[in-house]
């Protein structure tokens, strides 16, 4: 699928946090672009590796990608019944389209993306 870029380098970047209610609306009501969501906690070592792995995967694709501290937007876990971090959402026009829970390796995480926004193409 060539909306999905190639593996790319992070220098210690972060993604972008969202940490209100609004926010996190303006990103996942996109009718145009899928969002994907990662719940994430600072204390949460599999989350840095998968924070990781969506800079070098997903910079400037087609894929809004985003996380929320579910510690600092404990709010924002509940509303969208995160019980475990870290959790992946993909969103596409406001819906949850599909969720993965857990460590994600870079090639999976690309077909499982790839997979879920075909999905919403057929």
């Amino acid at each position: 699928m060539t909306g999905f870029p190639s593996v790319a380098d992070s220098k210690q970047e972060r993604v972008r946090e969202i940490a209100d209610a609004v926010a996190l609306s303006r990103v996942i009501n996109d009718a145009v672009h899928p969002a994907l969501v990662l719940f994430d906690a600072p204390w949460c070592s599999p989350a840095r590796r998968i924070e990781a792995r969506l800079l070098r995967l997903f910079r400037g694709g087609d894929v809004a990608v985003v996380r929320v501290d579910v510690d600092r937007a404990p709010e924002l876990a509940r509303k969208f019944a995160v019980h475990a971090v870290p959790t992946l959402a993909l969103f596409r026009a406001g819906q949850l389209a599909a969720t993965r829970l857990g460590d994600i390796a870079d090639d999976d995480l690309q077909q499982w993306l790839e997979r879920e926004c075909m999905a919403a193409s057929a």
